[in-house]
């Protein structure tokens, strides 16, 4: 019984002092979360994309000489959908990112006058058409980058075909002018990517193409300005949305957020 005491006593001294020293040890830390991480979008590359919209032309017909006509302004607007293509690059510099692109457009809008009653050297049943097949330029680009979000303005050269079509009363005959015109457009965009290698944009432009002079032939005007000269000044705006694919590039960084 004595022995059995003993050991009873021994096994009870060390539970108490094994539990103390437990308390003694310091806690667990509790597990951290992993920091989230997103990834910094990168519009550096080369890409391609596709394009469609709305684009109003102006062909502004105007007398020259010899002779005086009040008044002697006629202005043909024509309007309709365009679409093409476009290829480019960007560097991106923190914030700040640059480009070259070029793109080219189809169009079919046109316009035609009939008996310009405010334009009085065509006699009545007289016309004139004024229309475009296509419309593109070589621009840099500059803007600021927001993480998805890109706004940028632009300018550059800008290059499109204008035919200017002038329908008599005798015959009737008729005398085509086209022109091949190379000018200079500036706009401004926004541009959003929604992955590492798909964007979509909106982008408007405004270009001039300058200026022509020709002589319409005295069968397609009244007796009193037969020889005279005429002067076309051609200019488009435009508004379009486009669908594009970055190619390659430099990895985008992986920042974590604490």
């Amino acid at each position: 019984m004595h022995i059995r005491k003993i050991l009873l006593a021994s096994a009870a001294a060390i539970t108490l002092s094994t539990g103390a020293f437990a308390a003694d040890l310091p806690g667990r830390a509790p597990a951290i979360a992993p920091a989230p991480v997103f990834v910094a979008m990168n519009w550096t590359g080369f890409y391609v994309g596709a394009q469609v919209g709305w684009s109003e032309g102006r062909d502004r017909l105007s007398a020259v000489a010899p002779a005086i006509i009040v008044p002697n302004v006629a202005t043909l607007r024509s309007s309709g959908v365009i679409g093409g293509v476009y290829a480019g690059y960007n560097w991106q510099f923190n914030s700040l990112v640059v480009g070259l692109e070029a793109d080219i457009n189809p169009n079919s809008y046109g316009r035609t006058i009939n008996a310009l009653s405010n334009f009085n050297p065509f006699p009545a049943g007289a016309s004139i058409r004024s229309s475009s097949t296509f419309e593109g330029g070589l621009v840099g680009k500059v803007g600021v980058a927001f993480d998805n979000a890109l706004l940028y303005v632009l300018g550059g050269v800008s290059f499109a075909d204008f035919s200017t079509r002038y329908v008599g009363v005798a015959a009737p005959q008729s005398n085509t002018f086209n022109n091949t015109r190379v000018g200079w457009t500036i706009g401004a965009g926004a541009a959003y990517k929604f992955s590492p290698n798909w964007s979509a944009r909106i982008e408007y432009r405004y270009s001039d193409f300058g200026s022509s002079t020709h002589a319409v032939p005295g069968e397609f005007l009244s007796s009193t300005f037969a020889g005279d000269s005429f002067r076309n000044r051609y200019s488009s705006q435009r508004v379009m949305v486009g669908l594009t694919y970055q190619f390659g590039g430099p990895a985008a960084a992986v920042v974590a957020k604490y």
